[in-house]
C-alpha cells in the first residue's frame, strides 16, 4: 500500500506550438534549420506544413541579414579608398589572401597612391605587386658549407610530397650543379618508401643509408662526410599525432641538421597550414617547400602561411616530373599570380 516506500510525485510537460516561440523570438538557430518535430504518436500534427513554411522563411531572412551586414562591414573596411584598390582587395580575397592581410595591402597601397596624387590603374597594380613581393620576401635555397657537407632534412604531413621533393633536389645538385649527394632516409614504416627512394638512388647515381634507430644516424652520416649535400627523408607524420611528432624530434635531435625544411601542400586551408606548422615546429623548422602547384587553383594561402610564420620560402614544386617541376620561387612571379593575373 506504500506505507513505507519513498514519495513520489507524477509530472506532465508539455511544449509550447512552434509559431507562439517563433513570435516571442526564442528560437535558437538550430530550430530553424531543424525540420519540425513529429507528435508523440508518431503523427504529424495538422499545421505541420505551415510550420515548415514558416521556419524555412526566418532561415532564409536571416541568411540574407548576415549576407548585409557582411557587405555594409566590407563598405565600412573600404570607405574612402579609391576604386582600383578595392577591386584589388576582391581579387585577393578570391585567391584565399587572409582579409586582415588584403586589407593591410589595400590600406598601404591607398595611402601611397594619395601621397604621389594618382589614381592611375597600372600604378595601383605595380604596388600591389611591390607589397606582396615584400611579404613573401626573398627565398632562401639551400647554401653549401665549407669543409663539410651541408645536412638538410626534410619533414611533413603524409602525401605532400617529401620523398619526390628529395628526389627532384638531389637530382638537380648532382647532374646540373655537380655536388655530391648522399641520401639518408628514415622513413622505415612503409617499404615502398625506401624501395622508391633506392630506385632514384640508383637512377642519379648516387648512395643511400636506411637508419631505423636515432643512434644510426651518426654512423651513417659519417660515411657521408666527404660529400657536399646529404638529405635527410624522414617518415610523413600525423602533425595532431604527438607520440610521433616526439619520435621525430629524438631523430633530428640525433641527427643535428643544418637546416630542417617543412613541406606543405598548397591544396591545404590556411588554418590547416598554420596548425601543422605549429605542431611540427618543435624541430625548428628553418624554411618552407610548397608543393602541387600545380593542383590548386589559388595560391593565396602560401602568402598567409609564409607571413604568418616569418618563415621563409626555399622551392616550390608544381608537377611530379623527377628532376623537373621544382624550383626556386620567384617573387614576382607569385605575387602576380596571388593577385588573380593569368601568367601562363
Amino acid at each position: 500500500m506504500g506505507l513505507f516506500g519513498k514519495p513520489r510525485v507524477e509530472i506532465t510537460v508539455a511544449l509550447d506550438e512552434v509559431p507562439r516561440v517563433v513570435e516571442t523570438g526564442l528560437v535558437p538557430p538550430e530550430v530553424l534549420s531543424a525540420p519540425p518535430a513529429a507528435a508523440s504518436q508518431g503523427e504529424a500534427p495538422a499545421d505541420s506544413d505551415g510550420q515548415a513554411d514558416l521556419l524555412y522563411e526566418l532561415k532564409t531572412v536571416k541568411e540574407l541579414v548576415t549576407q548585409l551586414n557582411e557587405k555594409i562591414g566590407e563598405r565600412d573596411k573600404l570607405k574612402g579608398l579609391p576604386r582600383s584598390t578595392q577591386a584589388m582587395y576582391k581579387r585577393l580575397l578570391r585567391n584565399n589572401v587572409d582579409e586582415k592581410l588584403a586589407l593591410r595591402l589595400v590600406r598601404s597601397v591607398g595611402e601611397q597612391l594619395e601621397s604621389e596624387n594618382t589614381r592611375d590603374q597600372e600604378r595601383c597594380r605595380e604596388l600591389f605587386i611591390q607589397g606582396i613581393e615584400n611579404l613573401i620576401r626573398k627565398p632562401r635555397p639551400i647554401e653549401f658549407n665549407k669543409n663539410k657537407p651541408r645536412v638538410v632534412a626534410m619533414v611533413g604531413p603524409t602525401g605532400v610530397g617529401k620523398t619526390t621533393t628529395i628526389a627532384k633536389l638531389a637530382a638537380n645538385f648532382t647532374l646540373l650543379e655537380k655536388k655530391q649527394v648522399g641520401l639518408i632516409t628514415i622513413d622505415t614504416y612503409r617499404i615502398a618508401a625506401v624501395e622508391q627512394l633506392k630506385t632514384y638512388a640508383e637512377i642519379i647515381g648516387i648512395p643511400l643509408e636506411v637508419v631505423f634507430r636515432p643512434e644510426g644516424l651518426m654512423p651513417a652520416l659519417d660515411k657521408f662526410r666527404h660529400k657536399d649535400l646529404i638529405f635527410i627523408d624522414t617518415a610523413g607524420r600525423s602533425p595532431k599525432n604527438e607520440p610521433q611528432i616526439s619520435e621525430l624530434a629524438e631523430f633530428l635531435k640525433a641527427a643535428r641538421p643544418d637546416e630542417i625544411m617543412l613541406v606543405l601542400s598548397t591544396n591545404t586551408h590556411t588554418a590547416d597550414l598554420l596548425d601543422i606548422y605549429r605542431r611540427f615546429n618543435v624541430v625548428r623548422i628553418d624554411k618552407l617547400v610548397f608543393t602541387k602547384l600545380d593542383e590548386s587553383n589559388t595560391w593565396g594561402q602560401i602568402l598567409n602561411t609564409v607571413h604568418k610564420t616569418r618563415t621563409s620560402l626555399a622551392y616550390i614544386t608544381n608537377g611530379q616530373n623527377v628532376p623537373d617541376d621544382i624550383e626556386v620561387p620567384d617573387p614576382f612571379y607569385l605575387a602576380k599570380t596571388i593577385l588573380g593575373e593569368d601568367v601562363g
